[in-house]
């Protein structure tokens, strides 16, 4: 018996190795199988996946406080039921130069903007929604050109600026237009509504929010606010578009808030008038340019001909010349 405890103990060993090469055995197995199962439900949007993104979203939406009955705050935007009122935070930007935009937030183009908004694009929508104003309504945008049309018009709605000057300690009110000149009209423009357009949404959100533009100066299809007024691009002409009014604006920084109201009837008559007739001079130039285009003389045959029978050899050869 003592000559047979070591051999038992022996295959004892042997047996216990064996084991626990099946047991590391299976659980490789296992690990290896299970793995991309794992991964597949992760990436198909599994427990984990699935908290994370709706952590995400919730995140996303816009903090809104009550203040009373009639006024809560969208992030930094104040918004007024009662009055229909919305009221956005910003500064002086720039104070000469020429410009696309009234307004953009910090990372927009600055360098063509009036004001620096202090307040999230996306949150101005909102506000306003929250007042009662209602966005343009467009088709899907075209495939081919990615162009859209205008369905329905969205709210017309008139901007106004208030802040406290230093030397006079009270708070002064004035358009939105009495800090732009008119390149064309070398004076500041008329007092217009601006159209609430709503900007865009695609894959990646609120288009206003990652291009940081808030109101248009000219057509641009990211921005909140567009104007019903186009004076042309600045860029493409001396005598388009708008520059900073200089001797109007006080310094660059100056706390400034956006105030956005109801347009009066009376100035939605206006910009519905505008309208029409700006149609009716479209339609008038484009019926001249047919009747031009049908009078235009035939441009003269090039001073050569082409060999229609090119080979690797083949150039052009002059004719004489037309008398």
């Amino acid at each position: 018996m003592k000559d047979g405890i070591p051999i038992l103990h022996q295959k004892m060993n042997h047996s216990l190795m064996a084991l626990n090469y099946f047991i590391f055995f299976v659980l490789g197995l296992s690990f290896i199988f299970c793995l991309p199962k794992m991964t597949h439900a992760q990436s198909q949007g599994g427990p984990s996946t699935i908290e994370a993104s709706n952590k995400k979203q919730k995140d996303k939406k816009p903090p809104i406080k009550r203040l009373d009955k009639h006024r809560a705050l969208v992030g930094n935007v104040l918004v007024n039921r009662q009055n229909r009122r919305i009221e956005v935070p910003a500064e002086v930007n720039m104070t000469r130069g020429i410009l696309e935009y009234f307004a953009v937030c910090e990372e927009g183009k600055l360098h063509e903007a009036v004001l620096k908004i202090n307040a999230i694009p996306s949150h101005i929508h909102l506000a306003l929604i929250l007042a009662g104003y209602e966005p343009s309504k467009y088709t899907e945008p075209d495939p081919k050109t990615h162009q859209r049309k205008r369905k329905k018009r969205g709210s017309l709605l008139r901007l106004y600026l208030k802040w406290t000057p230093q030397e006079l300690g009270r708070e002064q009110w004035i358009p939105a237009e009495a800090w732009l000149y008119n390149r064309d009209l070398d004076a500041p423009p008329q007092p217009a509504p601006y159209v609430f357009t709503g900007s865009m949404i695609d894959q990646e959100g609120y288009v206003a929010d990652r291009f940081k533009s808030v109101i248009g100066l000219i057509d641009d299809a990211t921005v909140v606010l567009s104007p019903t007024v186009n004076p042309g691009n600045p860029y493409q002409g001396d005598q388009l578009g708008y520059e900073v009014y200089s001797s109007a604006i006080p310094p660059k920084g100056t706390a400034v808030t956006l105030v956005i109201k109801e347009a009066s009837g009376q100035e939605i008559d206006e910009v519905a008038h505008y309208e029409r007739e700006l149609k009716l001079l479209q339609e008038l130039r484009r019926k001249q340019r047919i009747a031009k285009d049908k009078l235009r003389p035939l441009p003269p045959p090039p001073p050569f001909e082409v060999n229609l029978f090119i080979n690797a050899r083949s150039e052009l050869s002059y004719a004489k010349e037309i008398k």
